[in-house]
């Protein structure tokens, strides 16, 4: 068995057992458990834990009642005087042990409601009419759309780099391998080390979706893990209960933060729309005069007029921006 860190590992799997772990915590003793000795020890500290009377939420600790009601097993009539010593033995430093993390889980929960009673401890990253870009304390750049919201504990990145999301945002998150990246939508969890990629919610379904375009991300949902790759997308559909990976992402979709464009032969109608999400205009056209137009365009971060000047020249037609307002004339394209 791996010993390093044991008072760790022994705290940690006593907040596992008492459901209290959080995300970052269960996938550290994910990894720990890994190793088959650390594995076995882990079963033996469950069982012992299941052994205990009474409730197993994490209470403020009474060793007093404990010993009490262990005390009948201790002096209990034992079959073989050898088993009697090793069950003793065994009992007595389970008692110890769960009172020790008891004592750690009660504590860190009463942190927690102090800090949730506290809101000057969280940052909202709010977007309501516009989009908003940040950098975050540990240098990961994010922007986020449109009515979405991003929250994060004031001390962020000391030690956990861990964030909520509702909405969509796009991260570009500062490589660190000490301290995964962990983002919660919903009913999802999302690992990261290094990479940068777009999730949306869409609600009210749970439903999220998670495009890659570098590095890698794990979505850990259902008691399910999947992995994600540059290239890929990957869905949580919270009501089918499904969690899995496509090998494709669409660029367009998330270029209100990027600002990059890949028109490759598509609807000048379905153009229109990708550059309304990202400028947060509206287009006004005879949708049947222009049904016969296809756009084939690439534009890397740059403004809306210049996109309009490209389309103008390739389609051959006429746009004005008034407001919140393209409208576009022509005789269509044939």
């Amino acid at each position: 068995m791996n010993t390093a860190n044991q008072p760790d590992m022994t705290e940690l799997i006593g907040k596992y057992l008492a459901g209290e772990a959080n995300p970052t915590e269960a996938m550290q003793l994910d990894d720990w458990l890994a190793d088959a000795g650390n594995a076995a020890e882990f079963q033996r500290m469950a069982a012992l834990w299941h052994q205990l009377p009474g409730e197993t939420s994490p209470q403020p600790p009474a060793s007093s009642l404990a010993w009490t009601e262990l005390e009948p097993l201790l002096h209990s009539k034992p079959q073989r005087g050898i088993v009697r010593f090793v069950f003793n033995r065994y009992v007595a430093a389970a008692v110890a042990g769960m009172l020790i993390i008891l004592s750690v889980v009660w504590f860190n929960r009463r942190g927690k409601e102090s800090q949730a009673d506290d809101p000057s401890a969280y940052v909202m990253q709010t977007a309501t009419q516009e989009i908003k870009s940040t950098t975050l304390p540990d240098s990961t750049f994010i922007t986020v759309n449109q009515h979405s919201e991003v929250a994060y504990a004031a001390d962020f990145g000391k030690p956990d780099r861990q964030l909520s999301l509702q909405g969509e945002c796009y991260f570009d998150v500062t490589p660190d391998k000490q301290h995964p990246f962990i983002i919660q939508v919903a009913d999802l969890t999302i690992k990261v080390v290094g990479t940068s990629f777009n999730v949306q919610e869409i609600t009210p379904s749970g439903h999220v979706t998670v495009q890659v375009q570098s590095g890698v991300v794990q979505l850990y949902a259902l008691g399910k893990m999947v992995t994600v790759q540059k290239g890929q997308s990957g869905f949580y559909h919270k009501q089918l209960q499904q969690l899995y990976v496509a090998n494709s992402i669409d660029i367009n979709s998330f270029g209100y933060a990027t600002r990059s464009f890949s028109f490759n032969d598509i609807a000048f109608a379905d153009a229109c729309r990708y550059l309304e999400q990202a400028f947060h205009v509206s287009f006004m056209m005879d949708k049947q005069v222009f049904a016969g137009c296809r756009l084939t365009a690439h534009f890397d971060n740059k403004p809306l007029s210049y996109i309009l000047d490209v389309i103008n020249a390739t389609l051959n037609i006429s746009s004005r921006q008034e407001g919140d307002s393209v409208f576009i004339t022509g005789n269509g394209c044939h």
